[in-house]
């Protein structure tokens, strides 16, 4: 699968798209990236290692991703140009908050809004 688009934001569980996807280089999306997601330690934690077909640490790394990891369970995003990516559940909020401000920044490039509020 070809991907194209202006801002990648992914949910955590949502993550295992990174695993076919490939930019328009042919390489993985991931590759050559700063991404996180869910650390083998969360998923041993849980006691997932043996239940998920794939780790998505392992994976991003597997795919070139230049993966980085916060404290298990605690919030940790990443932005990478366009791409944003959070560690777990518990990064769902700063990770939309990081998504907006990309957005606004993409939109309102002098960081003033139509009404005139900083963006």
């Amino acid at each position: 699968m070809m991907l194209r688009a202006v801002v990648s934001a992914v949910e955590t569980m949502r993550r295992v798209i990174f695993k076919h996807t490939k930019g328009a280089n042919g390489k993985p999306l991931v590759s050559g990236r700063r991404v996180t997601g869910f650390t083998n330690t969360e998923e041993e934690g849980v006691g997932l290692t043996k239940v998920v077909p794939f780790l998505i640490e392992d994976m991003l790394k597997a795919n070139g991703g230049l993966y980085e990891k916060g404290p298990d369970w605690g919030s940790h995003v990443v932005v990478d140009g366009k791409l944003v990516t959070g560690q777990n559940p518990a990064s769902s909020e700063a990770a939309a908050n990081a998504l907006l401000k990309l957005l606004r920044q993409l939109i309102f490039p002098m960081g003033v809004t139509p009404h005139g509020d900083h963006g």
